[in-house]
């Protein structure tokens, strides 16, 4: 402020150098808050013909959404977020019910994540969103968060793979848990003209699913399945 008053730098160097400054003085560790709010009214209409035991439905839904992506460093992220809901993994949706009853809150997301190789390999652990290059809807929801480790590794010529291994549950009574795993590799093609095409193939696999309900698979001899899914993108 003095070498401005003085004459001695310019306005224009002076910005510069207050710039210079402020970025040296900002902590490693930015923290982003994240957070949403959603209210909708929801009907629902049924073919009385097909059961004539169900009525149409109204009903009023909310979502609310709060959490924190924070970088450790250049390297390194952890996020964690809260959201309304119950314990169905595909929505966070509240009916609005029960005589003004206080509403649930869920852990949606809780993950870390590194970055390797200058940025070409991510790991991440924990409660974290779909790792794979899916249609919303097509094979996992939209809405659906995976829990355990996913890999992700991304090429500079637009080749990609991800890779996970994902508990579907745990007993402390089997060492043999129910899990899935899966496998996707593909292609990204970005020309400058902003087109943009991603062609993917993905495996999942999952093993031990008769242990999640035992009445379920009470009659069915499958205990294994796999999936194979191609992905078109544009």
């Amino acid at each position: 402020d003095t070498l401005l008053e003085n004459g001695a730098i310019s306005q224009q160097q002076h910005t510069l150098l207050m710039d210079t400054q402020e970025s040296k003085t900002k902590p490693e560790n930015a923290m982003t808050w994240l957070g949403d709010f959603r209210f909708r009214h929801d009907w629902q209409g049924f073919d009385k013909d097909a059961d004539p035991k169900k009525v149409d439905r109204n009903r009023e839904r909310l979502r609310a959404r709060f959490g924190f992506a924070s970088d450790i460093n250049d390297v390194a992220k952890i996020g964690i977020q809260l959201a309304t809901g119950t314990d169905d993994p595909i929505s966070t949706n509240q009916t609005l019910e029960d005589r003004f009853s206080s509403k649930s809150l869920i852990l949606d997301l809780a993950y870390a994540e590194h970055a390797f190789f200058d940025k070409h390999l991510n790991v991440v652990v924990g409660k974290f969103k779909n790792p794979f290059v899916t249609e919303d809807g097509l094979v996992f929801d939209a809405d659906l968060r995976f829990e355990g480790l996913a890999v992700q590794g991304q090429m500079t010529n637009g080749v990609f793979i991800n890779a996970g291994v994902f508990p579907l549950d745990e007993s402390s009574s089997d060492n043999a848990d129910p899990f899935m795993g899966g496998a996707q590799a593909g292609y990204t093609l970005t020309r400058k003209d902003q087109l943009k095409a991603t062609a993917a193939v993905g495996y999942y696999s999952y093993r031990d699913v008769e242990k999640i309900d035992p009445v379920a698979y009470s009659s069915n001899s499958e205990t294994e399945f796999k999936v194979v899914n191609p992905t078109l993108n544009i």
